[in-house]
């Protein structure tokens, strides 16, 4: 089960406090949090001051180019966490942590979740990240989900965007 906080956590699940202030102070950001720590997560991402414990076989099989980032030997004295190599992303915090989740978490949260078509409600910051970063990492099956809920709300029929304007 993924543990998610805001803070440093000292603890079985998440690498020792201090370990996390050397790696803040290193990146010159402070501290550094946690998302999405899962115990049997072979690698960490980290994108500003966030770090994520992820499965890289989970990952690579959503995404190539997180497979071909995986495959590349790691370098002798390369940085690790907790025992799994770390991978730093130029990709904000926010948007990475809304890919993981929804990859982990919630992969049809895009999708009708009804007969009569009606979908969860994304915010646009979660929309925009999966298309960012699904098409960055080719997460085609995200992008396609999250470009068919934008198609829902900028409908090319004039008739059906009034009746979304008027709330009908």
């Amino acid at each position: 089960m993924p543990r998610s906080t805001d803070q440093p956590v000292a603890g079985s699940e998440f690498p020792p406090l201090s370990l996390c202030e050397d790696l803040g102070r290193e990146a010159g950001k402070g501290n550094i949090q946690f998302r999405l720590w899962f115990d049997g997560g072979g690698v960490v991402l980290i994108a500003e001051h966030t770090a994520f414990r992820v499965h890289a076989s989970f990952l690579s099989r959503h995404s190539p180019v997180f497979k071909e980032l995986f495959t590349v030997p790691p370098a002798p004295n390369g940085e690790r966490i907790g025992g799994c190599r770390v991978f730093h992303t130029s990709d904000s915090a926010e948007d990475l942590n809304y890919l993981l989740q929804l990859t982990y978490d919630a992969p049809c949260l895009l999708r009708p979740i009804n007969p009569s078509g009606d979908t969860a409600k994304p915010s646009f910051a979660m929309i925009s990240a999966l298309m960012r970063l699904g098409h960055k990492y080719e997460f085609f099956t995200l992008v396609d989900d999250a470009a068919r809920y934008l198609e829902t709300y900028y409908t090319t029929n004039f008739d059906v965007w009034e009746q979304l304007r008027d709330g009908k």
